[in-house]
């Protein structure tokens, strides 16, 4: 679990990297390999089975992407807000009671 600020960007970026590179080596790398089973070949499944694969690989792409941007965000937000409460607030002059002047 990450410390309190820091947010967990590192871990939803390998995350989100992965599964974007898993959606690319199916959809684009593994149909130019010859032995793999492409579009052009009669399916073993009918449409329904073999469409959810890569719509699930997408979605889970962009999710784990609206993730991050969330947390971005987040973490901006408290970092400026930290920032912001950590400033001393600016005082206006105000009459001081411990200033004695003499009375003649």
């Amino acid at each position: 679990m990450p410390t309190e600020g820091t947010g967990c960007g590192p871990q939803l970026i390998s995350s989100a990297f992965s599964s974007l590179m898993i959606f690319l080596v199916i959809s684009w790398v593994l149909p130019a390999l010859t032995g793999f089973v492409s579009h052009n070949d009669p399916p073993a499944y009918d449409d329904a089975v073999r469409l959810p694969d890569p719509v699930t690989e997408l979605l889970l792409s962009a999710t784990l992407t609206a993730v991050l941007c969330c947390d971005i965000l987040r973490t901006g937000v408290r970092a400026r807000r930290g920032a912001r409460l950590d400033r001393k607030p600016v005082l206006a002059p105000a009459f001081n009671e411990m200033i004695v002047e003499r009375a003649d």
